[in-house]
């Protein structure tokens, strides 16, 4: 007789923080914005409106590559692309933090916002 019993992945709380910190890594690197925006602009000297930007490239480039990131994800292994996309958005932070002009942290957020594509598909698939 076939029993319903579902037995249970001994690993399932290693994986679960997995998920988790994966998931918040590049949510806090692209929020982040919100709480550094008076720095910004008092070191860089840019108006108001350049901060919104910032905000935006991250997600607009988040956006424009996370299908992307799914089918590179069916292509060469999810857990591959989301190292790599893990390992990107902790260089991004990085770069972020040792920004030496505006445009330059709007390239490191660019960059953010790819690393988050790489990682965003597979968190919604497993």
């Amino acid at each position: 007789m076939h029993s319903d019993i579902v037995e249970l992945n001994p690993n399932r709380w290693r994986i679960l923080a997995a998920c988790t910190l994966a998931a918040m890594v590049p949510a806090i690197g692209l929020s982040m914005i919100a709480f550094i925006a008076p720095s910004i602009q008092k070191n860089f000297g840019v108006p108001s409106s350049s901060i919104g930007m910032l905000v935006s490239i991250g997600l607009l480039v988040l956006s424009a590559f996370i299908l992307g990131g799914g089918t590179l994800g069916d292509i060469y292994g999810r857990k591959r692309l989301l190292l790599i996309g893990l390992v990107g958005s902790i260089i991004a932070s990085i770069l972020s933090a040792a920004a030496i002009s505006f445009n330059f942290l709007l390239g490191a957020k660019a960059l953010a916002g790819i690393s988050g594509a790489l990682v965003s598909p597979y968190l919604w698939l497993s």
